[in-house]
């Protein structure tokens, strides 16, 4: 053993010694190879290889160290965390090493959490805190100074050193909990019968090999009473294979070796599985003969140092299990930085003899990972979310699940795990595979009755899971501009002009440049033809610099630094300024191609790039935008007749769809235009412009002008506007025109609204390009009446209006059958203004939903008699004309003063129909009864319209089904 620093003769006689018990471990394991018969070539191929690179290694000290301490002699400049890189990396691990907490076999210069773990466990042992295996200043000044002598010294494999340091003694002795003296069962597995704990001195010491010695009576007279012996540390980790005794020994060859740190302690346990021939009553013991069965160190303690003694007896109706594969894993191809990756699934079925409780599950990996490449690894039940055990890691190749909590197993049944974990490597576990199976023997199970362990029979080869880096994926995104979005114009403010969806796949990836090409289909790209201000944005977020576009389909590199999150897709904006390009015949047509991008892996640590060029659909470059306008027959009313004097009538709505940007109502013209019937002057009133709400107010009252004969004209200026009218760029905005109606108006017929075919009737202005706008450029003149889908937008006037409405009390829904049932009512109301009498001569009913093809036509015969037509009062109006139309889904009630309604006093028309034929009337017959135009009521000296309450046409009741 070396005392650190007491003179550099002492370092190097302790590195001969070291060299010296090494090459006697290669000895001893090519000299046991006939005997040894339970490992294979390989096995012992591995065990000496490793061997002799301990070998090395100590021989490179020989002419390289001066002294040895359990700090580190490396000065660490800065904080290290996960994703961390470089020599301070590897410097920490080695300390972490050393002290038994990193259990790798050499440092890999990454920091992942592996080595995360291990320092906060480092951290926990040394009392600093916070102890979250982050390496900040308050470690850096620990290990610093960690297990430094009180002298000084130097070397450099030539150099001095003086000062000394007192050695502490490494011991061995048997574990408290030690196994104590037990029955064994023939055919049992992995009984412990000796647990030893080692002490370790001022350094860590590396514990390389142990010969096991027999003190009971198995074995000794040759019998095969002991099928296999197996060593495994404190965390369940098994050394090696399972060994067949030789003679009275055991040699076991520990490759890792167990480290046992500085002033610490490691535990092994010894067990032995039980040949099913074994003699009765053979005694089973084991122990430690002196110092030199330990190989890598001497430690002191009482020797020989013998376990407890055991007993074989016959076995009894012995618990059994058995594995299989459950099913295949979900994915054969992962991702560095994935996590919850499941590794494998099996099935394990208790035998049929007693209930088991299973206590531990080993995998053993077949692929090619390292131990880094996974963590996090934990067991649990196909369909259930908790965890039975672990985190565990991959040490030699194996994956050892110790349950604190055994699964139960009745006889019979069975349970269905899979193993699970995170893919943490990094570039280098690229192509690497993982296959994880269970070999025989790789599930221990004790029997509830027998309290005796078993093994598993049966096994299976693990899936093959591939592990790759992180990829970049880039697509044309459903946010580019296309169709009427694609439309832009020339503007000093940033526009976009593409966006591409870009996808991580697999891990966290840094994106640091990217190339974009451009073309202009009209002008080529140059000095005097260009995009200005071109940038990469997320969102209105701009995450690279900028550039200008001056060089016609060349690539452009973008430099960023933008982390897209692990399997997640950002959309990245392409803007720019487009005041500096040409306007060629009108418009350009741009576009934009992305060539690639290159990333870092933040998991594997990789170059990650995309290659493959993405192009976009084209967008068109105007000089400025344009509004067109149109009548909204949906704000627009039907046709009708409308009281004079009335105020704030609805006389047409105009609805504009802004193109290419933003524009901004300058000025408007609305024409109020009688010429095809009458119009007198000064007919209208004030006009006011509204927001399609119909009671937002957009503009001032503005007085009609008269103009020629039965025209009339509302001239709006910027300075009559409340507020700016703005029309937003590809979205739809209306603007309703009402006027006061004026006494004059009265006997005036087919009045309409509209804009005048001419310019300067309706002007914008862009809001990006500042450019002024004439809508008679794109759109002649426009008449806010309609012929289609409805009569709308044309207005007679009149002192004589009657109002007409659906009732409250008219039915709806499921009705019922009868004579002269009631299925519709309307309230009428008389708001003539000269307080004259409303009188109806004739009115039509519309069914909305049709009539039954089992009607029969007539006028005052067959089906029309089955209508009738009653006041609110029952009385029957008594219409000498009833005429029904099925084509039209309509009834006709005429007659000479029909019904007389006078000003203040309301009267209701009742539709009556008699449907007790069944065969006329089917069953789920439905009706739905209008006055549906202008001209299905007459109304003397006057019409049915809007009085200032209500919009009469249409008047539409409630629908109706019969039984």
């Amino acid at each position: 053993m070396c005392v650190i620093w007491e003179g550099k003769h002492i370092a190097i006689m302790s590195i001969f010694k070291k060299v010296a018990v090494a090459m006697f471990a290669v000895a001893m394991v090519v000299t046991l190879v006939p005997s040894v018969h339970a490992q294979t070539a390989a096995e012992l191929q591995a065990q000496i290889s490793a061997l002799l690179a301990q070998i090395n290694s100590l021989q490179t000290q020989l002419g390289t160290q001066g002294g040895s301490t359990s700090g580190s002699s490396y000065s660490f400049t800065r904080d290290l965390t996960v994703g961390a890189k470089g020599a301070d990396v590897s410097a920490l691990q080695q300390v972490l090493i050393n002290g038994g907490f990193l259990k790798i076999s050499a440092p890999t210069a990454y920091f992942g959490a592996m080595t995360k773990a291990a320092l906060a466990a480092y951290q926990s042992a040394n009392g600093i805190s916070p102890a979250v295996g982050y390496f900040g200043p308050k470690t850096r000044a620990f290990v610093a100074t960690a297990g430094t002598g009180t002298g000084t010294g130097t070397g450099t494999g030539t150099g001095t050193g003086t000062g000394t340091t007192t050695a502490i003694p490494m011991s061995v002795a048997l574990a408290t909990d030690s196994p104590t003296s037990a029955n064994v069962q023939k055919g049992s597995a992995n009984n412990p019968v000796m647990k030893i704990v080692f002490t370790g001195g001022s350094t860590a010491t590396n514990v390389t090999g142990l010969t096991i010695k027999s003190y009971g009576t198995t074995e000794s007279t040759g019998n095969t009473d002991v099928s296999a012996v197996r060593i495994y540390d404190e965390n369940g980790i098994q050394f090696g294979n399972d060994r067949t005794p030789a003679g009275n020994q055991v040699n076991v060859v520990m490759v890792p070796a167990l480290v046992v740190p500085a002033n610490g302690t490691r535990t092994i346990t010894v067990d032995a599985s039980i040949g099913t021939g074994a003699a009765t009553l053979a005694v089973l013991r084991y122990g430690l003969e002196s110092a030199t069965s330990i190989s890598g160190g001497t430690f002191t303690g009482s020797y020989p140092l013998i376990g407890n003694s055991f007993s074989i007896v016959p076995a009894g109706q012995l618990g059994s299990v058995s594995v299989s594969k459950f099913s295949t894993v979900p994915k054969t191809t992962v991702k560095t930085g994935e996590t919850g990756i499941v590794m494998a699934q099996l099935n394990i079925s208790a035998g049929s003899n007693e209930d088991v409780a299973v206590n531990q599950i080993t995998f053993t990996n077949t692929g090619t990972i390292s131990a880094s490449d996974i963590s996090n690894l934990v067991l649990k039940q196909v369909g259930n979310t908790s965890v039975l055990a672990g985190p565990a890691t991959l040490t030699n190749n194996k994956i050892t699940f110790n349950l604190t909590s055994p699964i139960t197993l009745t006889k019979g049944a069975s349970i269905n795990l899979q193993l699970m974990g995170d893919i943490s490597g990094d570039s280098n576990s690229n192509a690497r595979t993982i296959i994880l199976g269970v070999a025989a023997g790789g599930v221990v199970a004790r029997g509830a009755t027998s309290g005796t362990n078993t093994t598993s029979s049966g096994s299976f080869a693990g899936d093959t899971i591939t592990i790759g880096i992180g990829t970049l994926v880039v697509s044309m995104s459903s946010s580019h501009p296309q169709g009427a979005a694609s439309y832009i114009i020339k503007t000093t403010n940033k526009i976009t002009l593409a966006a591409f969806d870009v996808r991580a796949n697999g891990e966290n990836t840094i994106v640091s440049t990217v190339n974009l090409k451009f073309v202009d289909a009209a002008v080529a790209f140059a000095a005097g033809n260009y995009l200005s201000s071109v940038g990469l944005y997320v969102g209105d977020s701009l995450v690279s610099d900028l550039k200008d576009i001056t060089v016609d389909n060349t690539n452009v590199a973008f430099s960023l630094n933008y982390t897209i999150p692990g399997n997640t897709t950002l959309t990245f904006l392409v803007k720019g300024v487009t005041n500096t390009v040409l306007d060629a015949g009108g418009s350009d047509g741009i576009t934009t191609t992305w060539v690639s991008g290159v990333g870092y892996g933040l998991s594997s640590g990789a170059t990650i790039n995309s290659t493959t060029n993405v192009g976009t659909t084209a967008i068109t470059l105007y000089p400025a935008g344009k509004a067109i306008p149109s009548a909204d027959s949906n704000l627009t009313p039907y046709s009708q007749g409308v009281l004079s004097p009335t105020n704030n009538v609805t006389m047409g709505a105009i609805k504009v769809y802004g193109q290419r940007e933003d524009m901004k109502l300058t000025d408007l013209v609305v024409t109020f235009d009688g010429t095809g019937g009458s119009l007198p002057n000064s007919s209208i009133g004030s006009v006011t412009l509204y927001a399609d709400d119909g009671v937002t107010a957009l503009s001032n009252p503005v007085t009609a002008a008269n103009g020629a004969a039965n025209i009339e004209t509302a001239t709006f200026a910027s300075s009559d506007f409340l507020n700016d009218v703005i029309f937003t760029k590809n979205v739809n905005k209306t603007i309703i025109v009402k006027a006061n109606i004026n006494s004059a108006a009265d006997g005036s017929t087919v009045v309409v609204t509209k804009l005048a075919n001419a310019v300067n009737q309706m002007k914008f202005i862009g809001q990006s390009s500042g450019t002024a706008y004439d809508s008679n450029t794109d759109t002649a003149g426009l008449a806010l009446s309609f012929a289609s889908p409805y009569a709308g937008g044309t207005y007679s006037f009149s002192k004589t209006i009657a109002e007409v409405k659906k009732a409250a009390t008219s039915p709806s829904g499921s009705v019922s059958r009868g004579t002269l049932q009631q299925y519709a009512v309307w309230d009428v109301t008389n708001n003539s203004s000269d307080l004259g009498n409303a009188v109806f001569t004739s009115i039509t009913f519309t069914s909305k939903t049709g009539l039954p093809s089992g009607l029969t036509d007539g006028t005052n015969a067959n089906d029309a008699l089955l209508f009738k037509l009653y006041d609110g009062d029952g009385n029957d109006l008594g219409a000498t004309t009833i005429t029904l139309n099925k084509a039209n889904g309509t009834i006709l009630f005429a007659k000479a003063g029909l019904l007389t309604v006078a000003v203040g006093t309301p009267k209701q028309l009742v539709l009556k129909i008699t449907t007790t034929d069944t065969a006329k009337w089917p069953s789920n017959t439905q009706m739905q009864w209008s006055v549906e135009a202008v001209g299905d009521a007459t109304v003397t000296g006057g019409f049915v319209g809007y009085g200032g309450t209500t919009w009469s046409i249409p008047a539409r009741t409630n629908v109706v089904t019969l039984p």
